[in-house]
C-alpha cells in the first residue's frame, strides 16, 4: 500500500476502520482517509452534488413496496420488495437504463411492468429529493471532481458506481500462491460428524493459544449457538467472547409477533392460529401457562370470533395494544418503547443474547416507522416492509478483564468483511460443501439485466473463493479449518473446494476430494480427529464429570410396576371389594386390547380443537332422533316414522336441534362453519330422511319404549364384576315382553355377532362388537320379567334396507332377515347374553388386577388405537 493524499477504498467498513488504526499507530495517516465505496459517493456528493439526499436503503423498499400496492401487474409482496430494490440499486444511473426506461413498450409484458415501476419510483425519488447513489456516482462520473483513490479490496457493486471507480468486472481469480502469508501455520481437524465439531474446536482453540496467540476469530454456521457452548469453555480460559451476527428481522420474535398481530387485524380466516403464536411470543407479556390456557380457550369453541380474540389479548397482553398501533403506522413515544423493552427484558426461558437481539429489532422497526412518515406520511402497514431487513446483533461476555485471549465469533457470510492481518488466528468452524454458500445471486430479474447488456452479478463460487481468502488474510499467524466426515443428518459431508483449492497451493500439486485428508496429514500431521462415539469428548471439555450414578429400572411398556391401577378408576368403595365404573365402550375396548383401552381411556391423549367429525355428528344424531320419536309421541304416534307429516317432523326437529347447537357451552356439539361443513349437515340431513323412511318397514309389532336411557353409577347396575355407566340410544318393546336394543351408528361394517354356538368354556370368543349385547344384558337385569329379542346397531348412512342393521337376533322373535343381511341369527339371546358376560368377566378381574398387557386380538383394534409405533400391532 503506497501512502498519500489519497482515499482507499475497502470492501466493509472494519477493513477501513482497521487499515486507518494501522496507518495512525505508523504515523502516517495525515491527511489519508479509508472507507467504503459507497459511503465514499455519499460524502462526495454531499459535497458536489445538487442538494438531493442519497436514499438508504429503508427509504428505498418503503417507496417501491408503496409503488407496487398501487399496481396490479407484480404481485405486491415482500419478495417483490427485495427483488425489485436489489435491482434498482444495481442498474441505477445506467445508459442502459435510460434508454430502457425510452422505449419501454418494446418489452415483454412483465419486463415492461418492472420497468414502468423503476420510472415511477425514480420520478418518486425526484419528488422526495433523494437519489440512488449508483445515479449519483453516474452524474459525479460526468464531472470533473478531484478526489485520488487506491482500491483495497474487490467487489460486486451498483455498475455505475463500478464504473466511477474503474473497477474491472474480473475481480476474482482462483487463489494465488501469494493470497497467503508463507509464515502461516496450517491446522486442520476431521471430525468424524457434527456433534464432533465442538469437541474439535475447544482443540484447535487450545492449539492456537498454546502458539503464543491472544485474539481469535471464528466464523460458525450458527454463531448464536456456539457462543451459547462455548461460554462455559471460555470462564475455563478467564477470556472473553464476543458474538457478532444479525437475523432477519422476520425471523425474530419480534417480527413473528408483528405479523401475527397483523393478520388477526386482517381477520385472514386463520386469526385463531395467530393468536396463539402471539400469546405463545415473549413480547406478549403472557406466561407460558397463561399462553397454553388460552391456546386451549380460543381452539375448543369452534365460534370463537375476531372480536373475542382481540378482546382477550387486550386483557391478558400488556402489548398487544402496542403492537396493534405499530400495525397501524403508529410512531411510538418513549413510554411505550420502554414499555416494550420491559417485557422482553423481563421474559423468561430467552437468552441474554437473544433478548439483544429483539431489543435490536424493535428499534429496527421503529427507524423504518419513521421513515415511513418522513417519506409518504400515511402508510398503515409498516410489517409487509419487513422482508429482509436485518438486525445486527452483538453480544460480550467479559470473564476476566485483565486476560489478553479474546474470541470472537461471526456468521460464515462475514468472512469477506474481515481486515487483513486483523486477528492473531483464524478458525472456520464448518469448511465443508454444506457450510460455504454456493447458492446462485441471481434472481427473477437477471434476464432482463442481460437484456439490457449488464454485466453478470458475481458467481456464488467466486464470492466463495473471495471470502475464504479474505479470511485466511485476516490472520497473522494461525489459520484453521475444521472439515466434518458426515452433516448432521448423518450423510456424508465433503470438502468446499476453496479448502481443495487452499491444500493444492500449499501441496504445489492438484488435490481432488479423493486427496484432501492425505493433503490434510501432509500440511498437518497433529490433525485433530472426534469420534461420535466419544460422548464427553463430542459434548465438550466443560462436561463436569458424574458425582452419583442412579440405576434405573428398564422401562416394560404394558406393565404397571409401582401403582395400583384400581386406585386410578372410579370405583364403589365397600368395606369388602373395590369395583370399577365402566361404561360398554370402555369395557369393549379393555376386551380386546388392555393397553389401549390404558392409552385411550386413562391416559385419553386428545386434540385441544373442538371437532367437527364422526364423534360430533353421531352424538348430534343421537339427539334429532330421540327428540324425533318424543314428538312423534306427543303427537300420538308411538312410530314417529309413520306419521303423515314425518318428513316435516324431521326437519323441524334437525333445524331446531342444529340451532341449539350454537347455544350451548363448550362440550361434545355439532357446529358447522363454512360452506363445506354446511353442505356436510344438507348432506346428513338428506341422509337422516331416507334413515327414516327405512325404518317404517321395522316390525310394527315393537314400539319405542325407551329413548337415550341413562344407567348411572348410582344405581349400581353391576356387569361381569363392573358397575356399567351409559346410555341406551332406543329400546324397543311389543305387548308380549320382548325388547329389542338398538344402537345408533354411522357405519355398521364388522358389526355382526359372529359364531355364537360356542358354550360357557374358555375358548369362547368374544365378539368385537359388545356394546349392544352388554346394554342388552343391562335392560334385562333392569327388567327380568322381559325377554331379549335382539341386540342391533343401526346404521343411519345406510344405503340400502339390507343394510340397517348389524348384531344379533333371535328370528322367532324379531325377525330382521331383511334388514340384517350381515347380523347372526341366534336361537336363545339370553344365553348370548350370559356367554359374553361371563368372558368378560375373566377380563374385568385381569383389569382390577392391573394388567395392561398389550394384547390387541385384532387388526381393526390396532387401526383405531392412539398410541401409534406399538410393538404389539396385530
Amino acid at each position: 500500500m503506497t501512502l498519500s493524499s489519497k482515499t482507499y477504498i475497502f470492501r466493509s467498513r472494519e477493513q477501513a476502520d482497521f487499515a486507518l488504526k494501522h496507518m495512525a499507530d505508523l504515523r502516517i495517516g495525515f491527511g489519508v482517509d479509508a472507507t467504503t465505496p459507497l459511503s465514499f459517493v455519499t460524502s462526495k456528493w454531499e459535497l458536489w452534488g445538487d442538494g438531493r439526499n442519497v436514499v438508504s436503503s429503508i427509504q428505498r423498499r418503503i417507496l417501491i413496496a408503496q409503488l407496487l400496492s398501487l399496481q396490479s401487474d407484480i404481485p405486491a409482496t415482500a419478495g417483490s420488495v427485495d427483488v425489485i430494490s436489489s435491482f434498482v440499486q444495481r442498474i441505477s444511473g445506467t445508459v442502459e437504463l435510460a434508454n430502457a426506461l425510452n422505449c419501454i413498450e418494446e418489452f415483454d409484458a412483465s419486463n415492461c411492468a418492472v420497468l414502468r415501476l423503476i420510472q415511477d419510483y425514480l420520478k418518486a425519488l425526484h419528488n422526495f429529493n433523494l437519489i440512488e447513489p449508483a445515479e449519483a456516482a453516474s452524474i459525479m462520473s460526468a464531472m470533473s471532481i478531484p478526489v485520488s483513490v487506491e482500491i483495497e479490496s474487490q467487489f460486486d457493486l451498483p455498475v455505475a458506481v463500478e464504473r466511477f471507480f474503474h473497477i474491472e468486472r474480473a475481480m476474482v481469480e482462483t487463489l494465488q500462491s501469494n493470497t497467503y502469508v508463507s509464515e502461516t501455520k496450517f491446522l486442520f481437524a476431521t471430525p468424524t460428524g457434527s456433534s464432533a465439531i465442538f469437541s474439535s474446536l475447544v482443540e484447535l482453540i487450545d492449539a492456537v493459544i498454546l502458539d503464543g496467540c491472544e485474539d481469535i476469530l471464528i466464523f460458525a454456521k450458527n454463531p448464536k449457538v456456539l457462543f451459547e457452548q462455548i461460554t462455559p469453555f471460555v470462564r475455563n480460559l478467564k477470556a472473553s467472547v464476543t458474538l457478532e451476527t444479525s437475523a432477519l428481522l422476520s425471523d425474530t420474535q419480534f417480527g413473528r409477533a408483528l405479523l401475527a398481530v397483523r393478520a388477526i387485524q386482517e381477520n385472514d380466516g386463520m386469526a385463531l392460529e395467530h393468536a396463539v403464536d402471539f400469546a405463545y411470543s415473549k413480547w406478549s407479556g403472557i406466561a407460558s401457562i397463561q399462553a397454553s390456557k388460552l391456546d386451549t380457550n380460543f381452539r375448543s369453541n369452534r365460534l370463537t370470533d375476531i372480536e373475542y380474540i382481540e378482546q382477550v389479548l387486550c386483557s391478558t397482553s400488556c402489548s398487544y395494544e402496542i403492537f396493534t398501533d405499530l400495525i397501524k403506522g403508529k410512531l411510538l413515544n418513549d413510554e411505550a418503547i420502554e414499555k416494550l423493552q420491559s417485557v422482553i427484558q423481563a421474559a423468561s426461558g430467552i437468552r441474554q443474547v437473544d433478548k439483544t437481539a429483539e431489543i435490536a429489532a424493535l428499534r429496527q422497526y421503529c427507524e423504518i416507522l419513521e421513515q415511513l412518515h418522513s417519506l409518504t406520511g400515511n402508510i398503515s402497514d409498516a410489517a409487509s416492509l419487513l422482508g429482509n431487513a436485518s438486525v445486527s446483533i452483538r453480544n460480550v461476555v467479559q470473564i476476566d478483564d485483565g486476560s489478553p485471549i479474546s474470541l470472537v465469533i461471526r456468521d460464515m457470510q462475514a468472512m469477506n468483511a474481515a481486515a487483513s492481518n486483523s486477528f492473531d488466528a483464524v478458525i472456520v468452524a464448518d469448511a465443508s460443501e454444506d457450510a460455504i454458500d454456493l447458492s446462485s445471486k441471481d434472481n427473477c430479474l437477471a434476464a432482463l439485466e442481460m437484456q439490457l447488456g449488464f454485466p453478470p452479478r458475481l458467481s456464488a463460487s467466486d464470492e466463495a473463493k473471495y471470502s475464504f481468502v479474505t479470511a485466511l488474510l485476516a490472520a497473522k499467524s494461525h489459520f484453521a479449518c475444521i472439515i466434518p466426515k458426515r452433516n448432521a443428518d448423518g450423510k456424508a459431508a465433503y470438502p468446499s473446494f476453496v479448502v481443495e483449492d487452499l491444500l493444492s497451493q500449499l501441496t504445489g500439486k492438484p488435490v481432488d476430494v479423493n486427496q484432501v485428508y492425505d493433503a490434510i496429514l501432509a500440511i498437518d500431521p497433529s490433525n485433530i480427529v472426534f469420534g461420535e462415539d466419544d460422548f464427553v469428548l463430542s459434548v465438550g471439555k466443560c462436561l463436569q464429570k458424574p458425582h452419583n450414578i442412579i440405576k434405573m429400572e428398564q422401562p416394560q411398556r404394558g406393565h404397571l410396576r409401582t401403582f395400583n391401577l384400581i386406585d386410578f378408576l372410579k370405583t364403589e368403595n365397600s368395606a369388602i371389594t373395590q369395583m370399577p365404573i365402566l361404561s360398554p365402550s370402555a369395557i369393549e375396548k379393555y376386551v380386546h386390547c388392555p393397553y389401549s383401552w390404558f392409552i385411550d381411556c386413562r391416559i385419553a391423549p386428545s386434540g385441544i380443537d373442538e371437532g367437527f367429525g364422526a364423534l360430533e355428528m353421531g352424538t348430534f344424531v343421537h339427539e334429532v332422533m330421540a327428540e324425533f320419536y318424543a314428538r312423534g309421541k306427543e303427537a300420538g304416534y308411538a312410530r314417529a316414522e309413520l306419521m303423515d307429516n314425518c318428513d316435516g317432523l324431521l326437519d323441524e326437529v334437525f333445524e331446531q336441534v342444529l340451532s341449539r347447537q350454537f347455544q350451548r357451552c363448550l362440550g361434545r356439539r355439532f357446529v358447522p362453519l363454512g360452506v363445506a361443513e354446511t353442505i356436510e349437515v344438507k348432506r346428513l340431513q338428506s341422509q337422516l330422511h331416507f334413515f327414516v323412511n327405512l325404518l317404517k318397514d321395522l316390525p310394527q309389532a315393537y314400539i319405542p319404549e325407551a329413548l337415550e336411557m341413562s344407567i348411572d353409577a348410582d344405581e349400581r347396575l353391576v356387569y361381569a364384576g363392573a358397575i356399567l355407566n351409559g346410555r341406551i340410544d332406543r329400546v324397543d318393546v311389543d305387548e308380549n315382553g320382548n325388547f329389542v336394543i338398538f344402537d345408533y351408528k354411522g357405519s355398521i361394517a364388522g358389526h355382526a355377532l359372529g359364531n355364537c354356538e360356542q358354550g360357557l368354556d374358555s375358548s369362547y370368543l368374544i365378539p368385537q362388537k359388545t356394546q349392544a349385547l352388554i346394554y342388552a344384558q343391562a335392560y334385562k337385569k333392569t327388567y327380568p320379567d322381559l325377554k331379549c329379542a335382539a341386540a342391533l346397531y343401526l346404521s343411519y348412512r345406510a344405503q340400502k334396507v339390507s343394510d340397517l342393521m348389524a348384531g344379533a337376533y333371535d328370528p322367532s322373535l324379531y325377525n330382521a332377515d331383511k334388514y340384517a343381511s350381515k347380523s347372526s341369527r341366534v336361537c336363545n339371546m339370553a344365553d348370548v347374553l350370559d356367554n359374553v358376560e361371563t368372558s368378560i368377566k375373566t377380563q374385568i378381574e385381569n383389569l382390577v388386577a392391573g394388567d395392561i398387557s398389550i394384547s390387541p386380538d385384532s387388526k381393526n383394534i390396532c387401526e383405531h388405537c392412539s398410541f401409534v409405533g406399538c410393538e404389539g400391532v396385530h
